[in-house]
């Protein structure tokens, strides 16, 4: 005649000693330790790649800074150049059509000089 235990859902857990519920608990406790310190390890993988990184793109910003300044000052230079060159270039406009006046003038009297 069978059992009441064997006729059980839970027979198959039943059967099993406190040794081996012992030895799946530490199996499962090494196991999630070795999960644990491998997910450490990523983390600290990952952290030390954003480290890495922050070096890197430190040094490019500075030296983009650096252009930048550059690139900068020679707009400023250029615009002072600029600036210098149109008001060079309104001087001797004016002092083409004084010019242009001034023989203009002389055709008509040839005894006319130029005032410096």
């Amino acid at each position: 005649m069978p059992s009441h235990a064997q006729n059980s859902p839970l027979a198959p857990f039943q059967c099993q000693s406190p040794v081996s519920f012992d030895d799946q608990k530490r199996r499962r406790m090494i196991s999630n330790r070795e999960a644990a310190r491998r997910s450490r390890l990523r983390k600290k993988q990952y952290a030390d790649n954003l480290i890495k990184q922050l070096r890197t793109l430190t040094i490019n910003n500075g030296r983009l800074n650096h252009q930048l300044s550059i690139v900068i000052h020679d707009c400023h230079s250029a615009q002072l150049q600029s600036r210098q060159l149109s008001s060079d270039s309104i001087r001797l406009w004016h002092r083409l059509s004084m010019l242009r006046r001034f023989l203009q003038r002389r055709c008509f009297d040839p005894a006319l000089t130029y005032p410096e």
